[in-house]
């Protein structure tokens, strides 16, 4: 216990030092970092870390897309399927037609969906934080993984009666998502203040806390998504990098599902500003 709050601590304050670089080319580097790790852990997860077909276009794609946003290549985040489908279609014909007895359709597939879903989603959360409001965009993505899993994971311990999804992850509850929800829109609504006092952005506090929920679900199945495919391929943690926690993607795995979620949020209110 003592090691997890150790790391969770050294975490919050490289969560600071990202919010207050937001948007920089630092910011920038190590998100496509932590994308590099993430896309790592998932091929060592599914067994194709080693298939070179696959992970070194994998590594490549993960480590640049980031940056290419800082560059201003990519100003959807919808475009980096557009990149990304083609590429692993190529290498999945490749693959499948090199040697078809030692490389299945199926892991073909669970390399696809996994890593592209990775991929897409550090590269969402690299493009709210250079965002005009990057900062306020940031923090609603971690607002909403941080609160949702820790009053779900806290309601759920106190209150918890009924399982939410037991085959996929046991100790989730009904209650605990609930309270999940309830409190994420309650920081929501907080948050929505704070916006107008230090990012000069008007937000309407009902409309906020409309979308709340929504976002919370969202960032529960995302939880729920990445635990699904630890327990298909019979690991505990995806990797070991913070004690206590284990890899990026067992930090990331709501976040990667908010930061899609509200990055098409920020696109559809540009798009309505304009």
């Amino acid at each position: 216990m003592l090691t997890r709050i150790l790391t969770g601590t050294v975490l919050i304050g490289v969560l600071m030092v990202l919010i207050f670089f937001c948007g920089s080319w630092f910011f920038a580097g190590v998100m496509a970092l932590a994308c590099f790790v993430a896309v790592w852990e998932m091929l060592r997860c599914i067994s194709l870390d080693k298939v070179y077909f696959i992970s070194i276009p994998s590594y490549i794609l993960a480590a640049v897309l980031p940056l290419m946003v800082k560059l201003g290549f990519i100003s959807d985040g919808s475009y980096v399927y557009f990149i990304i489908c083609p590429a692993f279609l190529l290498l999945s014909l490749l693959v499948v037609f090199t040697d078809k007895e030692k490389f299945s359709f199926e892991n073909i597939s669970a390399a696809f969906l996994t890593v592209s879903y990775v991929i897409a989603g550090f590269t969402c959360l690299t493009r709210l934080g250079c965002a005009e409001k990057g900062t306020f965009w940031f923090i609603c993505v971690w607002i909403t993984a941080v609160f949702t899993d820790t009053f779900a994971y806290f309601t759920g311990r106190f209150f918890g009666k009924h399982k939410l999804c037991p085959k996929v992850s046991p100790k989730k509850t009904v209650e605990g998502a609930i309270g999940g929800t309830l409190f994420c829109t309650l920081a929501y609504f907080g948050y929505s203040f704070v916006a107008k006092k230090f990012f000069s952005i008007e937000v309407d506090s009902i409309v906020f806390c409309i979308v709340a929920p929504v976002v919370s679900v969202v960032a529960q199945f995302g939880d729920l998504i990445l635990s699904a495919v630890k327990r298909k391929f019979s690991i505990k943690d995806y990797g070991s990098l913070f004690p206590g926690h284990g890899g990026v993607l067992d930090r990331f795995d709501s976040v990667i599902a908010v930061a899609i979620f509200l990055s098409l949020i920020e696109r559809f209110l540009e798009v309505v500003a304009v």
